[in-house]
Protein backbone atom coordinates (compact mmCIF):
# COMPACT_ATOMS: atom_id res chain seq x y z
CA UNK A 1 0.00 0.00 0.00
CA UNK A 2 2.72 1.95 1.02
CA UNK A 3 4.59 1.63 -2.03
CA UNK A 4 1.40 2.38 -4.36
CA UNK A 5 1.27 5.37 -2.66
CA UNK A 6 4.63 6.51 -3.25
CA UNK A 7 4.30 5.45 -7.03
CA UNK A 8 1.23 7.84 -6.96
CA UNK A 9 3.03 10.68 -5.88
CA UNK A 10 6.08 10.50 -7.64
CA UNK A 11 3.78 9.95 -10.59
CA UNK A 12 1.90 13.21 -9.64
CA UNK A 13 5.35 15.02 -9.32
CA UNK A 14 5.96 14.15 -12.75
CA UNK A 15 2.50 15.54 -13.96
CA UNK A 16 3.28 18.90 -12.20
CA UNK A 17 6.58 19.26 -13.39
CA UNK A 18 5.21 18.96 -17.03
CA UNK A 19 2.40 21.15 -16.04
CA UNK A 20 4.29 23.99 -15.17
CA UNK A 21 5.69 26.76 -16.99
CA UNK A 22 9.26 26.36 -18.90
CA UNK A 23 11.70 29.16 -19.69
CA UNK A 24 13.80 27.09 -21.63
CA UNK A 25 16.46 30.10 -22.11
CA UNK A 26 16.65 32.66 -19.33
CA UNK A 27 18.91 35.45 -19.20
CA UNK A 28 19.90 35.56 -15.78
CA UNK A 29 21.80 38.93 -14.85
CA UNK A 30 23.97 40.10 -12.15
CA UNK A 31 24.01 43.46 -11.10
CA UNK A 32 27.00 44.59 -9.39
CA UNK A 33 27.55 46.96 -6.59
CA UNK A 34 30.26 48.87 -6.77
CA UNK A 35 30.94 51.68 -4.44
CA UNK A 36 27.32 53.88 -4.69
CA UNK A 37 26.41 52.55 -8.08
CA UNK A 38 25.16 49.65 -9.66
CA UNK A 39 26.77 48.28 -12.76
CA UNK A 40 24.64 47.84 -14.73
CA UNK A 41 22.31 50.62 -13.74
CA UNK A 42 20.10 49.09 -16.53
CA UNK A 43 19.53 45.35 -17.49
CA UNK A 44 16.67 43.99 -19.82
CA UNK A 45 15.10 41.03 -19.12
CA UNK A 46 12.17 38.61 -20.12
CA UNK A 47 9.80 37.30 -17.76
CA UNK A 48 10.86 34.27 -15.87
CA UNK A 49 14.52 35.56 -15.54
CA UNK A 50 16.00 35.75 -12.32
CA UNK A 51 18.58 38.94 -11.76
CA UNK A 52 21.16 38.59 -8.82
CA UNK A 53 22.71 41.44 -7.02
CA UNK A 54 26.12 41.00 -5.75
CA UNK A 55 27.65 42.98 -2.80
CA UNK A 56 31.33 44.09 -2.60
CA UNK A 57 31.49 46.87 -0.16
CA UNK A 58 29.50 49.42 2.73
CA UNK A 59 25.96 48.59 3.48
CA UNK A 60 23.13 48.87 1.28
CA UNK A 61 19.91 48.14 -0.16
CA UNK A 62 18.25 46.47 -2.75
CA UNK A 63 14.72 48.29 -2.91
CA UNK A 64 12.25 48.60 -5.46
CA UNK A 65 10.56 52.06 -6.05
CA UNK A 66 11.66 54.97 -7.44
CA UNK A 67 12.67 56.86 -4.66
CA UNK A 68 11.79 57.56 -0.63
CA UNK A 69 8.79 59.39 -1.66
CA UNK A 70 7.68 57.01 -3.90
CA UNK A 71 4.31 55.41 -2.31
CA UNK A 72 4.52 51.79 -3.55
CA UNK A 73 8.64 51.55 -2.20
CA UNK A 74 9.81 48.18 -1.35
CA UNK A 75 6.57 46.62 -2.00
CA UNK A 76 7.97 43.74 -4.81
CA UNK A 77 11.37 43.83 -2.70
CA UNK A 78 13.31 45.79 -0.21
CA UNK A 79 16.11 43.71 0.60
CA UNK A 80 19.74 44.30 2.62
CA UNK A 81 23.02 44.15 0.20
CA UNK A 82 26.00 44.25 2.99
CA UNK A 83 28.66 41.61 4.41
CA UNK A 84 26.12 39.68 6.02
CA UNK A 85 23.66 39.52 3.20
CA UNK A 86 26.32 39.57 0.21
CA UNK A 87 23.72 38.99 -2.36
CA UNK A 88 19.92 39.03 -3.27
CA UNK A 89 18.14 37.60 -6.23
CA UNK A 90 14.56 37.92 -7.71
CA UNK A 91 12.52 36.53 -10.33
CA UNK A 92 10.35 38.83 -12.42
CA UNK A 93 7.71 37.27 -13.91
CA UNK A 94 5.71 40.20 -15.82
CA UNK A 95 6.95 42.53 -18.38
CA UNK A 96 7.38 46.25 -17.74
CA UNK A 97 10.09 48.45 -16.16
CA UNK A 98 11.00 48.55 -12.13
CA UNK A 99 12.86 50.96 -10.75
CA UNK A 100 14.70 50.37 -7.35
CA UNK A 101 17.69 52.38 -5.62
CA UNK A 102 19.68 51.81 -2.28
CA UNK A 103 17.81 53.49 0.75
CA UNK A 104 20.59 55.24 2.36
CA UNK A 105 22.52 56.61 -1.02
CA UNK A 106 19.94 57.52 -2.90
CA UNK A 107 20.51 60.57 -2.59
CA UNK A 108 24.38 59.84 -4.41
CA UNK A 109 22.22 58.90 -7.45
CA UNK A 110 22.47 54.77 -6.40
CA UNK A 111 19.82 53.91 -8.44
CA UNK A 112 18.76 51.33 -11.23
CA UNK A 113 15.98 49.81 -13.27
CA UNK A 114 14.69 47.01 -14.53
CA UNK A 115 13.15 46.28 -17.96
CA UNK A 116 11.60 43.01 -18.23
CA UNK A 117 10.43 43.25 -21.69
CA UNK A 118 8.57 40.38 -24.20
CA UNK A 119 9.85 37.55 -25.61
CA UNK A 120 7.59 36.53 -28.69
CA UNK A 121 9.56 33.55 -29.69
CA UNK A 122 10.48 32.41 -26.78
CA UNK A 123 14.07 31.67 -27.51
CA UNK A 124 15.15 33.61 -24.31
CA UNK A 125 16.32 36.62 -25.98
CA UNK A 126 13.94 39.92 -25.24
CA UNK A 127 12.04 41.40 -28.09
CA UNK A 128 14.39 44.65 -28.70
CA UNK A 129 17.22 42.98 -28.63
CA UNK A 130 16.60 39.57 -30.67
CA UNK A 131 17.50 40.20 -34.38
CA UNK A 132 14.89 37.68 -34.98
CA UNK A 133 11.55 38.73 -32.78
CA UNK A 134 9.43 36.31 -34.77
CA UNK A 135 11.81 33.69 -34.92
CA UNK A 136 13.77 31.45 -32.23
CA UNK A 137 17.15 32.15 -32.71
CA UNK A 138 19.12 31.59 -29.70
CA UNK A 139 22.66 31.92 -31.25
CA UNK A 140 21.53 35.13 -32.71
CA UNK A 141 23.65 34.22 -36.22
CA UNK A 142 24.33 37.21 -38.48
CA UNK A 143 26.60 36.04 -41.30
CA UNK A 144 25.98 38.80 -42.93
CA UNK A 145 26.21 41.38 -40.24
CA UNK A 146 23.14 43.52 -41.43
CA UNK A 147 21.78 43.50 -37.78
CA UNK A 148 18.76 40.61 -39.68
CA UNK A 149 19.52 36.89 -38.00
CA UNK A 150 19.88 34.43 -40.68
CA UNK A 151 16.90 32.36 -39.36
CA UNK A 152 14.51 35.34 -40.89
CA UNK A 153 17.22 37.49 -43.01
CA UNK A 154 15.42 36.85 -46.53
CA UNK A 155 18.74 37.69 -48.13
CA UNK A 156 21.81 36.60 -46.36
CA UNK A 157 24.12 38.15 -48.54
CA UNK A 158 27.99 38.26 -47.10
CA UNK A 159 29.81 39.89 -49.76
CA UNK A 160 27.00 42.42 -50.29
CA UNK A 161 26.14 42.45 -53.97
CA UNK A 162 22.17 42.48 -53.33
CA UNK A 163 22.79 38.32 -54.18
CA UNK A 164 22.18 35.63 -51.31
CA UNK A 165 24.96 33.13 -50.28
CA UNK A 166 23.30 29.35 -50.17
CA UNK A 167 22.82 27.42 -47.87
CA UNK A 168 20.24 30.14 -45.76
CA UNK A 169 16.34 28.79 -45.67
CA UNK A 170 15.61 32.14 -45.08
CA UNK A 171 16.84 34.05 -48.51
CA UNK A 172 14.43 34.62 -50.70
CA UNK A 173 16.51 36.59 -53.48
CA UNK A 174 18.47 34.76 -56.24
CA UNK A 175 21.36 32.93 -55.14
CA UNK A 176 24.67 34.08 -55.30
CA UNK A 177 26.89 32.83 -57.88
CA UNK A 178 30.19 33.76 -56.15
CA UNK A 179 29.29 34.22 -52.30
CA UNK A 180 32.44 35.29 -51.04
CA UNK A 181 33.11 37.75 -54.34
CA UNK A 182 30.99 40.82 -54.89
CA UNK A 183 29.93 40.37 -58.59
CA UNK A 184 26.31 42.93 -58.53
CA UNK A 185 26.80 41.56 -62.64
CA UNK A 186 26.39 37.84 -61.71
CA UNK A 187 28.35 37.29 -65.12
CA UNK A 188 29.16 33.73 -66.05
CA UNK A 189 30.45 33.38 -69.14
CA UNK A 190 30.65 29.55 -69.71
CA UNK A 191 27.01 29.55 -67.73
CA UNK A 192 28.68 26.58 -65.21
CA UNK A 193 27.06 28.15 -61.99
CA UNK A 194 30.50 30.06 -61.17
CA UNK A 195 30.73 33.57 -61.54
CA UNK A 196 33.62 34.80 -63.21
CA UNK A 197 35.28 36.88 -60.52
CA UNK A 198 35.31 33.59 -58.87
CA UNK A 199 35.69 31.22 -61.15
CA UNK A 200 39.19 29.36 -61.24
CA UNK A 201 38.25 28.13 -65.27
CA UNK A 202 35.86 30.07 -67.29
CA UNK A 203 35.96 27.66 -70.19
CA UNK A 204 33.44 28.69 -72.93
CA UNK A 205 33.85 25.76 -75.07
CA UNK A 206 34.38 23.00 -72.22
CA UNK A 207 37.52 21.69 -73.58
CA UNK A 208 39.08 22.14 -70.04
CA UNK A 209 41.44 24.99 -70.86
CA UNK A 210 40.45 28.37 -69.59
CA UNK A 211 40.00 31.45 -71.69
CA UNK A 212 42.19 34.51 -71.55
CA UNK A 213 41.49 37.67 -69.99
CA UNK A 214 39.52 36.21 -67.04
CA UNK A 215 41.66 36.61 -64.29
CA UNK A 216 40.40 34.45 -61.37
CA UNK A 217 41.51 31.53 -63.79
CA UNK A 218 44.29 29.29 -62.70
CA UNK A 219 43.91 26.87 -65.52
CA UNK A 220 46.12 26.87 -68.72
CA UNK A 221 45.06 29.17 -71.30
CA UNK A 222 42.98 27.69 -74.15
CA UNK A 223 44.60 28.30 -77.69
CA UNK A 224 41.23 28.29 -79.23
CA UNK A 225 38.90 30.13 -76.71
CA UNK A 226 35.92 29.35 -78.81
CA UNK A 227 36.39 26.09 -80.48
CA UNK A 228 36.93 23.07 -78.44
CA UNK A 229 40.08 21.13 -78.97
CA UNK A 230 41.32 19.31 -75.80
CA UNK A 231 44.44 18.27 -77.57
CA UNK A 232 45.61 22.16 -77.78
CA UNK A 233 47.72 20.78 -81.08
CA UNK A 234 49.37 23.83 -82.55
CA UNK A 235 51.16 22.66 -85.54
CA UNK A 236 52.48 25.75 -86.67
CA UNK A 237 53.69 26.84 -82.71
CA UNK A 238 51.72 30.36 -83.17
CA UNK A 239 49.75 29.90 -79.92
CA UNK A 240 46.66 29.56 -82.01
CA UNK A 241 45.56 25.95 -81.82
CA UNK A 242 44.74 24.14 -85.09
CA UNK A 243 41.74 23.80 -84.51
CA UNK A 244 40.62 27.60 -84.97
CA UNK A 245 44.12 29.01 -86.80
CA UNK A 246 42.67 30.44 -89.92
CA UNK A 247 45.70 32.89 -90.23
CA UNK A 248 47.67 33.01 -93.54
CA UNK A 249 51.03 32.96 -92.64
CA UNK A 250 53.81 31.67 -95.40
CA UNK A 251 57.45 32.63 -93.62
CA UNK A 252 59.42 29.79 -95.73
CA UNK A 253 58.08 30.77 -99.36
CA UNK A 254 61.53 29.11 -101.61
CA UNK A 255 63.06 27.89 -98.78
CA UNK A 256 62.87 24.28 -99.42
CA UNK A 257 64.59 22.90 -96.46
CA UNK A 258 63.08 25.35 -93.81
CA UNK A 259 66.71 26.66 -92.80
CA UNK A 260 65.87 30.00 -93.45
CA UNK A 261 68.85 30.47 -95.75
CA UNK A 262 68.33 30.54 -99.62
CA UNK A 263 71.03 29.14 -101.66
CA UNK A 264 71.92 26.16 -104.00
CA UNK A 265 70.51 23.62 -102.14
CA UNK A 266 66.68 25.11 -102.15
CA UNK A 267 67.43 25.58 -106.08
CA UNK A 268 68.91 21.54 -106.27
CA UNK A 269 65.16 20.92 -104.14
CA UNK A 270 62.96 22.95 -106.42
CA UNK A 271 64.44 20.77 -109.46
CA UNK A 272 63.70 17.69 -107.84
CA UNK A 273 60.14 18.97 -106.92
CA UNK A 274 59.30 19.87 -110.73
CA UNK A 275 61.15 16.69 -112.29
CA UNK A 276 61.44 13.84 -110.10
CA UNK A 277 58.89 13.68 -107.94
CA UNK A 278 60.56 14.80 -105.04
CA UNK A 279 58.80 16.36 -102.05
CA UNK A 280 57.31 19.68 -102.00
CA UNK A 281 56.41 21.01 -98.54
CA UNK A 282 53.60 23.52 -97.58
CA UNK A 283 53.63 25.23 -94.47
CA UNK A 284 50.29 24.71 -91.99
CA UNK A 285 49.08 28.30 -92.42
CA UNK A 286 50.23 28.71 -96.06
CA UNK A 287 47.73 28.27 -99.22
CA UNK A 288 50.13 27.39 -101.51
CA UNK A 289 53.37 24.62 -101.04
CA UNK A 290 57.30 26.91 -101.13
CA UNK A 291 57.86 26.11 -104.59
CA UNK A 292 54.79 28.26 -106.20
CA UNK A 293 57.25 31.34 -105.80
CA UNK A 294 55.06 33.45 -107.92
CA UNK A 295 51.83 32.58 -106.15
CA UNK A 296 49.93 31.26 -109.02
CA UNK A 297 48.81 27.64 -107.19
CA UNK A 298 51.06 26.09 -109.74
CA UNK A 299 54.52 24.35 -109.50
CA UNK A 300 56.24 24.80 -112.32
CA UNK A 301 59.45 26.03 -114.65
CA UNK A 302 58.05 29.75 -113.93
CA UNK A 303 59.51 28.93 -110.31
CA UNK A 304 62.42 27.61 -111.14
CA UNK A 305 63.68 30.92 -113.14
CA UNK A 306 62.34 32.95 -110.80
CA UNK A 307 64.58 31.02 -108.05
CA UNK A 308 67.62 31.34 -110.28
CA UNK A 309 66.99 34.78 -111.01
CA UNK A 310 66.40 34.73 -107.00
CA UNK A 311 69.68 33.36 -106.62
CA UNK A 312 72.20 34.57 -108.77
CA UNK A 313 70.91 37.95 -110.63
CA UNK A 314 69.26 39.70 -107.20
CA UNK A 315 65.77 38.80 -108.05
CA UNK A 316 62.58 39.88 -106.53
CA UNK A 317 61.53 37.88 -104.02
CA UNK A 318 58.90 35.38 -104.10
CA UNK A 319 55.57 36.95 -103.46
CA UNK A 320 54.12 36.46 -100.36
CA UNK A 321 50.48 34.50 -100.38
CA UNK A 322 48.92 36.45 -97.59
CA UNK A 323 49.34 39.79 -99.02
Amino acid sequence: MIRCAKLLGASALLLLLVLLPYHAHALDATVNQVSLSWSPSTVVITPGDQVTWVWSSGSHTVTSGTGPTDPNVGMLFDAPLDGSNTTFSFTFTTTGTFPYFCRPHFGFGMVGEIIVEADDDGDGIPNSQDNCPTNANTAQDDADADGTGDACDTCTDTDGDGFGDPGFPANTCTEDNCPSTSNPGQEDADSDGIGDVCDTCTDTDGDGFGDPGFPANTCTNDNCPSTSNPSQADSDGDGIGDACDTACDCPLQADMNADTFLDAVDLNLLIQTLFFNGANPQDPDCPTPRSDLNNDTFSDAVDLNLMIQLLFFNGDPPVDPCS
